[in-house]
This record gives structure tokens, C-alpha cells and sequence, in this order.
């Protein structure tokens, strides 16, 4: 019974840092008892005079016995008083658990003055991990005092001892001013301890020559030994180096397996990587299924890229059955999250009845919101051409923009538009027409409109045209206005209304308030084809049209049939 109860106390060193309430059963077992079973007082008085124990504190020791129940009656208390007592004869675990009790980590009510006060008390004794707990509090504010000072001299104290947490956290309070030297000092002191965070940052340094000069090779020396320690970042890191021969030599294999690694820890960057790897075949065998399966696990990490693919992949059935409903649900919690390309994406999904009915009303309201997006869009993000549902074509498509992220602009995809009309080859032309409207530049939204409103190979739509040439006309883009206004000119597609022609044609950027001045002198090109009062009435009308937010809710009413 004794030497069991020995094994179970001389643990206790490592006990603030563990589960409490495991260990409090562990050592119950330990001790021989069973499940309230108390000590008898001979045992008591064994344990009290116990030299063994002389390493970890009699009065800690016997603080978790009362503190846990163990071989006696449960008294927190009396566990608490017993830990203070330690302390105060230089206990480091006995400060290190008053903190924890106080701060609630073992399942008490928090009492932050109370944990506070001993964490000071501690890192005044000199305990290094509470003089770094107390640095990262001045650092941040919390509980004290912001104060760069008081919290460098903390760090410094406990990274003094040796304390390689403190020394990652001093690297970085020097890399954060650009004290790139003195940054590098302390990270190497960390990184000697065999620390992976200290290792990872060494590489960062040598990598970009901050503090010293560039050298790739050192730089995943240091990331190698991290990465060997399971650090993500650090497994990343060296997957690159082997991709791009940066400080070590091209090798694919070896980049993919690093890149493995990194992603299932679930390292976001990687897993991207690994998606994009099996969906192009990128040195491995093409495996769509495995890039769905990659995709979902960022997904279901609340990155808004991921949730857009899966929900496209969803819509196509791409590496998994095909379900457009389910797409649309993950077009939506990405809109849910004020994801430009999401808008886009549901967009489309109500312009061509992808997953939901066809509403036309919806899809504008949903481009609309772009006007207000000044983030910049990515057009590779939205597969404008799955609607087409050519296998081969939407292939070419994903690659050009999410592999080789094609940066044209949205007047370069419509003369691509063109030339492939020129060329008769009409599912190209709508590719590219489509893809330029998507781009958030409105000019692609008017190509597109009038593309669908003509009779050439790509086949006339004019619901979708005159969709389009509204979205842009919406938000002031004069070529849509003007090709809107030719069609209610023309009264083609829809029925004949000059002064609607005659309103699309105005543009001015003058304020609202000075529309009756300018109005005075404006003379459009259709006015020969209007009678007076038709002037009148549209000049009123492009008044209302000029009012916030009323552009196309008077144009309506004055269409109206």
C-alpha cells in the first residue's frame, strides 16, 4: 500500500499541467483504494513523513490529496491552503495550480482577481512560466495595463531561464518592429531547445533575409526540422521548397508528400494545395473524388473559397453525384458571409435554373450587391461556364482561371468572345461572354446582353438580354444603357417606348440637385422621333431614375404595361 501510494504522489510534480480530475482517479487506483475509501491515520502520518516526497512538497502533495478526495474527505479550501503554503516556500507546481484553480482550467469558478494576484506573486518568485504568462497579458492588454515595457521585461525574465515559449514570444515582439537582429537572437536560442516554432520562425528569417542574409538552403534546414516535429506550417514550407528548387532540389514526389502532411493537420494552404493537385492531375493521377474530398475538409472550415468550389462541384458533379439543390447550399453560406463570388455564383443559379426555379428578380437584386463590394473579385472562384454542361469546355475553362489564375480583363474576354464567334464556335463565344459579365466590370454585363439579343450562333435570349443590359444600366454603365434604350427605341423584344429610350440615353454626372439646370439644355437623339409631351414626361422621368436607389424602379413603372 505504501509504495503504491509513493508512485501515485511523486506524480504530482506534473499535476497543474495535466487533466486534474483524470489524474485525481488515476491516482486513486494508484493508491489502492477504492472509490471513497479514506486513509487510516497510520497511512497519513506515512505520507507526512516521507522522504521521497520531499521534491514535490509535502504541503502540495497533500493539497491534491484533499483537493481531489483521495484517502480523505474532499475540502477545496483546505487544498487551496495547503497549495499557498507550498508556494510561499518557493513551490513552482503550487503557484503554477493556484493559477489554474483560479482561472477556472480545472473546472472552478474563475476568480480573476484571485488569479492574477498569484501569477504576479509568481513571476515575482521568479517562475518562468508565469512571468511569460504575465509579458503576453501586458502585450495584450489583458487583466493589466497595455505596456510594451513592462511586457518585454517580463518575456526577458522568463527567457532568461530558458523558457523557449518566452523566447518564441520575445522573437516575435522584435519581428512585429522590425527588429529583425534581435528577433533572430531569440528565436535561435529557441530553435537550439529543439523547439518547432522556434525552428519555423529561423526559416521565415533566412528565408526572406530578415536580419540576414538570404540563404534558401538554411532556411529548410530549419524548416526540415520543424517539419520533422509535425509542425504544419513548417511541413508546407518545405513541400514548396521541394516545388520550386528553393533551397532544395525540384522534386514532386517529395513536395506532395510534404504538402500531405501539412493538410492532414489541416493545415488550410495545404489542404488547397493537395484539392488542386488531384483536380488537375498535378503530378499525381487525376482524382476528382479525392479533390471533393479535400475541398470539403477546407470547407467545412468556414473558408469561403472551398465552400464556393464544393458547391460548383456539387452543380457539375464533379468528384462527387451530381446535386444542385446542395450546391446552392454552399452558395448561400458563402453569401451568408458577404462572399462577392457567392452573390455571383447564386446569380447564375436563378439565371439559368441551376438548383432552383429560374427568377430573374432575385438574380439582379443578387448582382446588384456588387456595387458595394470594394474587395477585389476573383473571377476563377465562379465557373461561369458550368451552365453550358460541356465536360470538356468547363475543363479548359477551370484551368485557365483557377490553375493558371488568368488575369485578363473583362474587354480581353469578350474579344476572345468574338473571335470565337468569328470562328463559329458559339458555346465558346457564351463562355467567354458569360465570364466577362461575372468579372464585376459592367461592360462584360452589356457584351453578354447584347450577344443574347442578337441572331447570331449563340442563339437569341432576350429575357437574359435584357436582364443583363438591366444590371448594367443599374450601376451606370453607359454602353448597357444606351443598347437598352435602342431596344425599347427599336421596340424589339419589348413593346415600343420612347420615352424610356430617351431617359436610358442621359448621363450626367452632375448632383441630383442641379438635374433640373442641366436638364434645361439636354437634347437626345431620339427626340425627333417623340412629340413634346413625350419630352416633358421623359425628362420627369429621368429625374425619378436619377433619385438613390431608383434607377430601375422607375424605369419599370414607366414600362409598365
Amino acid at each position: 500500500m505504501k509504495k503504491l501510494l509513493l508512485a501515485a504522489l511523486l506524480g504530482c510534480a506534473a499535476w497543474a499541467h495535466a487533466e486534474p480530475m483524470l489524474l485525481c482517479s488515476d491516482m486513486e487506483k494508484k493508491a489502492g483504494l477504492q472509490p471513497g475509501q479514506l486513509f487510516t491515520q497510520e497511512q497519513m502520518d506515512q505520507i507526512s513523513n516521507t522522504e521521497q516526497l520531499a521534491a514535490v512538497g509535502i504541503d502540495f502533495a497533500q493539497g491534491i490529496l484533499h483537493y481531489c478526495g483521495v484517502g480523505v474527505p474532499k475540502n477545496v479550501e483546505k487544498a487551496l491552503n495547503l497549495w499557498k503554503s507550498a508556494a510561499f516556500k518557493g513551490q513552482k507546481n503550487a503557484f503554477l495550480t493556484l493559477i489554474a484553480v483560479y482561472s477556472g482550467a480545472f473546472g472552478d469558478v474563475p476568480d480573476q482577481e484571485k488569479m492574477l494576484e498569484w501569477l504576479i506573486l509568481g513571476a515575482k518568485a521568479g517562475v518562468a512560466e508565469s512571468q511569460l504568462a504575465l509579458g503576453e497579458m501586458h502585450l495584450s492588454g489583458e487583466l493589466v495595463a497595455k505596456n510594451r515595457a513592462e511586457a518585454e521585461r517580463w518575456l526577458l525574465k522568463s527567457a532568461a531561464q530558458g523558457d523557449a515559449k518566452a523566447q518564441i514570444a520575445l522573437g516575435a515582439l522584435y519581428f512585429g518592429e522590425m527588429k529583425y537582429r534581435e528577433a533572430l537572437l531569440w528565436f535561435n536560442f529557441g530553435a537550439a531547445q529543439g523547439h518547432a516554432e522556434a525552428q519555423f520562425w529561423m526559416g521565415l528569417l533566412y528565408f526572406n533575409g530578415w536580419g540576414v542574409e538570404i540563404d534558401h538552403r538554411t532556411a529548410m534546414k530549419w524548416w526540415r526540422a520543424a517539419a520533422e516535429q509535425k509542425h504544419p506550417k513548417a511541413q508546407f514550407n518545405v513541400g514548396y521548397g521541394y516545388e520550386s528548387g528553393k533551397g532544395l532540389e525540384k522534386n514532386q514526389p517529395e513536395a506532395i508528400k510534404w504538402y500531405r502532411l501539412a493538410a492532414e493537420q489541416g493545415f488550410p494552404q495545404a489542404q488547397e494545395v493537395m484539392a488542386k493537385v488531384y483536380e488537375f492531375g498535378l503530378g499525381v493521377a487525376q482524382d476528382k473524388v479525392l479533390a471533393f474530398q479535400w475541398w470539403k475538409k477546407l470547407a467545412d472550415q468556414k473558408n469561403l473559397m472551398a465552400q464556393l468550389r464544393v458547391g460548383w462541384m456539387y452543380v457539375g458533379g464533379i468528384g462527387v453525384a451530381q446535386n444542385e439543390a446542395e450546391g446552392i447550399r454552399w452558395f448561400r453560406t458563402a453569401a451568408e458571409q458577404d462572399m462577392p463570388e457567392a452573390y455571383v455564383s447564386l446569380a447564375l443559379a436563378h439565371e439559368y435554373g441551376l438548383g432552383v426555379a429560374v427568377d430573374l428578380d432575385v438574380a439582379l437584386s443578387l448582382r446588384l450587391r456588387l456595387e458595394k463590394r470594394n474587395r477585389k473579385y476573383k473571377n476563377g472562384l465562379v465557373d461561369s461556364c458550368a451552365f453550358i454542361q460541356d465536360t470538356q469546355l468547363a475543363e479548359i475553362n477551370a484551368r485557365e482561371f483557377r490553375l493558371h489564375e488568368n488575369r485578363s480583363t473583362p474587354d480581353g474576354f469578350i474579344k476572345r468572345a468574338a473571335n470565337y464567334l468569328a470562328e463559329h464556335k458559339p458555346k465558346e463565344a457564351l463562355c467567354w461572354y458569360q465570364r466577362a459579365a461575372d468579372s464585376a466590370y459592367t461592360s462584360g454585363l452589356a457584351a453578354l446582353g447584347n450577344a443574347y439579343l442578337s441572331n447570331g450562333d449563340i442563339g437569341t435570349n432576350p429575357k437574359l438580354g435584357i436582364h443583363y443590359l438591366r444590371v448594367g444600366a443599374a450601376q451606370a454603365d453607359l454602353s448597357a444603357r444606351v443598347s437598352l434604350a435602342k431596344v425599347y427605341q427599336a421596340g424589339e423584344f419589348v413593346p415600343q417606348n420612347m420615352v424610356a429610350a430617351y431617359a436610358l440615353r442621359f448621363a450626367t454626372k452632375r448632383d441630383f440637385e442641379e438635374l433640373d439646370s442641366v436638364l434645361e439644355n439636354y437634347h437626345s437623339s431620339v427626340e425627333n422621333e417623340m412629340t413634346p409631351d413625350q419630352i416633358l414626361q421623359a425628362k420627369q422621368l429621368i429625374r425619378e431614375m436619377s433619385a438613390p436607389g431608383q434607377y430601375l424602379i422607375a424605369l419599370d413603372r414607366a414600362t409598365a404595361q
